[in-house]
């Protein structure tokens, strides 16, 4: 889901209290309170990702979806494999395995799309 006034896409594959665990500026992961697994992704800036990492690569419109991974993929290849911190690697693996795992896909591309 999008969230517009916080231009941030979240997943969350169930319900249930969870802590957010900041990355980096982009990712947070959600973490289960009850046993500590990771259950949900937050992608902050998205929008603005979107518009210049992503639009260009994907011609997308109402009827096309982009699927999680390659935006996630596309935010590590952004850092730069380099840069990347140890656990900062290992969180991004947590997400992309998340997305990879449940096949999320983005679902507001028509307002992203056009820059609303």
């Amino acid at each position: 889901m999008y969230f517009e006034d916080s231009d941030s896409l979240e997943y969350v594959s169930e319900d249930g209290p969870c802590i957010f665990r900041r990355v980096d500026e982009m990712l947070t992961l959600m973490i289960s309170i009850d046993d500590r697994r990771p259950i949900g992704i937050q992608l902050k800036g998205f929008k603005n990702f979107y518009i210049r990492r992503l639009r260009a690569k994907y011609s997308l419109d109402e009827n096309h979806f982009l699927a999680l991974t390659c935006a996630l993929e596309e935010a590590m290849n952004s850092i730069g494999a380099e840069a990347f911190k140890e656990n900062q690697l290992e969180s991004y693996t947590l997400a992309l395995n998340i997305a990879e795992r449940d096949s999320v896909e983005v679902r507001d591309f028509p307002r992203l799309a056009c820059g609303r």
